[in-house]
């Protein structure tokens, strides 16, 4: 395979640290296409050299955070702004929170935290966010607190991936000690998913748990308990690396020398290595720390810098953020003693060009705001089907807006129906064109699995959006988060319905975010509210068969109260056959979808739909830019891990939430296509899918 990957890194000390990924930026020649050009250039994405940015860790000295660190620092200096590191010495929520409060007393701009208990950090961070310090948080998470990102790996796979790997390893009998640490959301979320994978498909193997409070001595201790009540323990599980060394001495010591347990863990650290070169030890799962720092650090760049963003949503008329990113997956690695060299964090920055690892936690007080590379003469394109369903339009404004910052050119093609076959020649197409990167809405995930491989075997990125092909090797997937979309709207429905009634759900098979929606709304229903009626019926995004089958439905069934369509395009066959039962005048039936159309809105205005869930389109299209920006510049990047020896990309996000509003008769104004284009300085909506040509 082609790569972009540098394969000697260029070294820049500064401070007494490395920050590379700096180089000549081409200034903003501003639009050829008609649009704005006043926001968004490639200046913007540069902040002022007297913001602050800190990283603020419980543990200051575990070897964990020093990668997300140097990843926080090379954006920093690439964006212009300055980023320390603060911690505690011990696991202490009470203690984190009083460096918290030291770093709020310093001026910040942002924090990029990872919180001891995300309960503990609620009042802290919304404090912080009140007095306008934005807040992102990595590897563990606040969910209810008003933090605008969460940036970590997948926990749940990471647990699941474990526990695969564990009980391959022991035959798929014996048990198991799982080691938990209450409090820590990340830790408890890896080890709920790796038993409930193990319960769910090894029923032989039994589980035992233990608290470690992420300490070795107790989880040694705990090791040792359990094998002398059940002499048939084979494995332990510890959801980070500190406590698993107390694992593995326990079953080096069990083994008179050998080592007799199957011990995996998530994280790595310099004993876990060494123990996995000499044999006794089986896996670890590492996050790919230094991304994690790198999107921290632009999620705080975005959400402290909303001027540059112009989605279409209400959130600036409701004072809220425009950046919001529920969740960035920043990818994982499973080492093991084949690759453990490529871990250690002494060779990782002796590599990078610093003396000792210290180093990579001194601060950034000078930053070049060097930008992100050269993307000069760089061509990115965008491939939807039936290019003229409004949902594209901000999809591409926000994609441009990210190619104007990053100076580079957008383009948008599409096919005029719903139909895989035209889709791929239209993919075809682009890939003649030379294109640097595809950002990619695939209509059905088996028919592009091909077509993808083969563009990233010819070095052309991609970048998959709303819906996936993830059996295929695209870099990263940008969407809103589908499960939530689902359940969200059969929570308004069963609670408007009083848990009583029937409803018609509208199908789209073969469409991956569609079947997603559905299936969770269904999931819900059948959980919370049992005496609803659930009826199912395909619809290929028809408005006119989502009205017969509603008609149907309703012949054999009068207590039909509402229907959901996970779009917007059929959405609207539903509300004519509601106001049609309710005899023209009044709508009969409590009609929902996902996503918006002109249409939908109208209905929501003059009360004949019940409400629309918006994922936000413009963010969607600008971070798939990113992604896709970021995939092409692998020379930029410098992650601890394995990658760049197995020819693989650096950049990888499985997946990255681009958030979503509920909209109402209260908010419907904010979300017309038209509207939005004059807005933002166009003369109307087709003007949205003009190209953004660099020069």
């Amino acid at each position: 395979m082609k790569r972009k990957i540098i394969a000697s890194l260029l070294v820049l000390a500064m401070a007494g640290s490395l920050l590379a990924g700096c180089g000549n930026k081409a200034s903003d020649s501003g639009s050829s296409d008609g649009s704005k050009s006043s926001k968004s250039s490639a200046s913007e994405l540069k902040g002022d050299s007297s913001e602050k940015y800190y990283m603020c860790v419980p543990i200051s000295g575990v070897e964990y955070w020093y990668p997300v660190f140097q990843g926080m620092k090379e954006a920093a200096n690439a964006l212009g702004v300055q980023a320390y590191y603060m911690g505690t010495p011990e696991w202490d929520s009470s203690a984190q929170a009083d460096v918290f409060n030291q770093i709020m007393a310093l001026d910040p701009t942002g924090i990029l935290l990872h919180p001891t208990d995300g309960d503990a950090f609620v009042d802290p961070i919304n404090s912080a966010i009140a007095d306008d310090v934005q807040v992102v948080t990595f590897a563990a998470d606040s969910p209810d607190s008003n933090r605008t990102a969460y940036v970590t790996s997948d926990n749940n796979k990471e647990g699941s991936t474990a526990a695969k790997e564990v009980a391959e390893e022991i035959g798929g009998k014996g048990s198991i000690l799982v080691m938990r640490n209450p409090g820590q959301t990340n830790h408890e979320t890896r080890d709920d998913a790796f038993i409930s994978y193990i319960n769910e498909n090894y029923p032989d193997i039994k589980i035992y748990e233990e608290n470690s409070g992420q300490n070795a001595d107790a989880t040694y201790t705990a090791v040792m308990t359990t094998y002398q009540k059940d002499a048939n323990l084979k494995a332990v599980f510890t959801p980070e690396a500190s406590s698993a060394v107390g694992a593995a001495q326990a079953g080096l010591e069990i083994g008179n020398g050998d080592q007799a347990l199957v011990c995996a863990c998530c994280d790595t650290s310099e004993e876990i290595l060494d123990l996995l070169k000499a044999g006794q030890f089986f896996s670890a799962i590492a996050p790919d720390q230094y991304l994690q720092g790198y999107m921290g650090m632009l999620d705080l760049f975005f959400a402290a810098h909303n001027e540059v963003l112009e989605p279409m949503n209400g959130r600036a008329d409701a004072g809220e953020n425009l950046w919001q990113s529920p969740f960035m997956d920043n990818g994982l690695s499973i080492v093991t003693a084949d690759n453990a060299d490529d871990f250690y964090l002494d060779a990782y920055a002796e590599k990078l060009g610093y003396k000792d690892s210290e180093e990579i936690l001194e601060p950034l007080e000078e930053p070049e705001g060097c930008g992100f590379g050269d993307g000069s003469g760089e061509k990115y394109y965008m491939c939807v089907p039936i290019s003229g369903v409004e949902y594209w339009y901000p999809v591409m404004q926000g994609m441009k807006d990210a190619a104007k910052a990053l100076d580079v050119s957008a383009y948008y093609m599409g096919t005029p129906e719903w139909d895989a076959s035209a889709q791929a020649d239209v993919f075809s197409q682009i890939m003649a064109l030379d294109p640097t990167g595809i950002l990619v809405h695939p209509t059905t995930a088996e028919a592009f699995v091909d077509p993808i491989n083969s563009a990233i075997a010819d070095d052309v990125q991609i970048v998959t959006f709303a819906a996936d092909a993830p059996d295929s090797e695209r870099t990263a997937y940008v969407t809103s988060d589908n499960t939530k979309e689902g359940n969200r709207a059969a929570q308004e429905i069963g609670e408007a319905l009083g848990g009583e009634g029937s409803v018609l759900v509208m199908r789209n098979p073969g469409q991956t975010n569609h079947e997603n929606r559905d299936n969770a709304f269904i999931a819900y229903m059948e959980e919370n509210y049992p005496d609803i009626t659930i009826y199912e019926e395909n619809s290929g995004q028809d408005a006119d068969a989502t009205y017969s089958a509603v008609m149907t439905t309703y012949q054999k069934d009068a207590n039909l109260k509402a229907v959901f369509t996970p779009e917007a395009s059929s959405a609207v066959g539903a509300a004519q056959a509601g106001l049609e039962i309710g005899g023209g005048s009044e709508q009969a039936l409590l009609c929902a979808c996902c996503d918006t159309s002109e249409e939908v809105l109208d209905l929501l205005k003059a009360d004949q739909f019940f409400f629309a869930i918006a994922p936000d389109q413009y963010l969607q299209g600008y971070m798939s830019m990113l992604n896709c920006y970021f995939a092409a510049h692998n020379e930029i990047l410098h992650p601890m891990n394995g990658r760049e020896a197995a020819g693989e990309n650096l950049w990888q996000t499985p997946y990255m939430d681009n958030s979503l509003s509920i909209v109402t008769k209260d908010n419907a104004d904010c979300f017309y296509l038209d509207s939005y284009a004059k807005n933002i300085g166009l003369s109307g909506a087709d003007q949205l899918i003009e190209p953004y040509e660099a020069k």
